[in-house]
């Protein structure tokens, strides 16, 4: 098994996104991390489906998110996946020679976060939930403190079905994470596709990009146009295919 399970987002002003997300996704905030006060951070997660959004947002100068916002402002920050076989990914990690950027191990869960300046795109992130359920899509999940989130689930369906990134070299980044993952990439017209259980990861082809980023999150919803016209009232920039907020393309199809 590898799928996405969390996508997160780093924001300069935490408040402003979950008013956004609540409005217009209607999701609602699950679980708030009090140890990531440590790190000068915030955050906030939100369930989409058996899948997470986090928003993060830096409380002190110095912290990755804060030089982050600097560079790029508000936008993708990291691809969160779960898979089955811890051990499997920190070898082919350390094979590549990719730098770990932070590791931790707690009971039912192991953590292994690269660094982007190694991988391009964004930060990956390669976890295991371990325990009961650990090896289906929509089992626990610890950095939600393994809650039961259903009380939390949007009434509206939805889930993620991709994130996409530009980089200043798309074709070695797109190979970097196809060798981390184990798996083969689809080398399209205008980008590169490489495919996960739940959802596709999608490289841009796009050139002259100052920063690799994440700049796109796909997702499966049951009404795209009202979620459109709701973007466009909290005054989001929209187009057919979604809107614009918080710094990303929020592509949207119907389920």
């Amino acid at each position: 098994m590898l799928i996405i399970r969390q996508v997160a987002l780093a924001v300069g002003d935490i408040k402003a996104a979950e008013k956004f997300l609540v409005k217009c996704l209607g999701l609602r905030v699950c679980y708030r991390d009090p140890e990531l006060g440590a790190f000068g951070l915030v955050n906030i997660i939100l369930p989409i489906g058996n899948q997470f959004l986090e928003v993060v947002s830096p409380i002190e100068r110095g912290s990755t998110a804060s030089r982050f916002l600097e560079k790029n402002g508000d936008g993708g920050y990291m691809v969160i996946t779960q898979c089955d076989d811890h051990a499997v990914y920190k070898r082919r990690v350390e094979k590549l020679g990719i730098r770990i950027a932070h590791e931790f191990e707690i009971d039912n869960f192991l953590d292994m976060q690269l660094h982007p300046k190694d991988t391009g795109g964004s930060f990956l992130e390669i976890d295991q939930q371990l325990g009961s359920r650990s090896d289906e899509h929509d089992g626990p999940w610890s950095p939600v403190a393994e809650m039961d989130v259903r009380a939390f689930a949007s009434p509206e369906p939805m889930t993620v079905t991709s994130v996409c990134m530009v980089s200043k070299n798309p074709t070695i980044c797109v190979k970097t994470w196809s060798d981390i993952l184990g798996r083969k990439y689809v080398d399209r017209e205008s980008d590169f596709l490489l495919d996960l259980d739940n959802s596709s990861i999608i490289f841009s082809k796009k050139e002259n990009i100052a920063h690799d980023k994440m700049i796109s999150v796909g997702l499966n919803v049951e009404d795209k146009q009202q979620v459109i016209a709701r973007a466009e009232k909290l005054g989001a920039r929209c187009s057919p295919e979604g809107f614009f907020a918080l710094g990303i393309n929020w592509i949207l199809s119907n389920i």
